[in-house]
This record gives C-alpha cells, structure tokens and sequence, in this order.
C-alpha cells in the first residue's frame, strides 16, 4: 500500500474516534502492513527530554507529521489509561511537569480537527 493510502486511513480512524494514541495509529499500520519500525525518538519541541513514543522510521514520522502540517490532526495530551487499554505503555516516568531533566513520557493522542478546536503540544 503506498503512502498516501495510509495516511488516508490513519486520518479514516482518527476522525472516527476521540482520541488515538500512538498505539492505535501502529495498529494502522499493522493492517495496512506497513513497516513502521525504526529508531526515531518523537519529542517535545519544548522540552527535548519529553519523550511523546519512540521507536517508528522516517516514513511512519512523516505520515502523522503531514497529517498535522495539513491541519487535519491536532495533537494533545492524553491520560496515561488511554494507552494502558491498548495494552502499551513506554517504560519512562510519565511527566507529571516540565520540571524534569532525564527521558520522561508524556502520553499524547491525536485529534480531528473536523469537529475539534484543541491547542496542538509543543
């Protein structure tokens, strides 16, 4: 399946649901058999130590990346529960502030911005 096709259906279940977190959009990709692993650590702009999921390649990057310089997904932060549901949670300490100096995780979903006027995370 080629890129744009996937990005078709990650934006599909995005609008389709409340919040989906990174978890989910692997998900995504699995059904579309698409190789999404990698090395690429996805951080703050803000805080660099502020780890948002780790592990995709460039072109799994890419496709949330467009979504969101498109203006079609916002990012925001999500409970940590969302990702215990989908059964995957990073092995950081969640970050509770933004007053940590070590790897910390900050659980982020991502949102429509059909019907949704959220502020996106830095």
């Amino acid at each position: 399946m080629n890129k744009n096709l996937i990005k078709q259906k990650v934006l599909e279940f995005i609008d389709g649901n409340d919040m989906t977190t990174y978890a989910q959009i692997e998900s995504v990709f699995e059904e579309c058999d698409f190789d999404f692993k990698g090395y690429i650590k996805m951080t703050s702009q803000v805080k660099p130590a502020g780890i948002f999921w780790d592990g995709w390649n460039k072109e799994a990057c890419s496709i949330v990346r467009e979504l969101q310089d498109e203006k079609k997904i916002k990012m925001d932060i999500c409970p940590i529960i969302n990702y215990m549901v989908d059964g995957t949670v990073m092995k950081l300490p969640v970050a509770k502030n933004l007053n940590f100096k070590r790897d910390h995780w900050i659980p982020v979903g991502f949102l429509s911005t059909k019907n949704n006027l959220t502020k996106e995370v830095n």
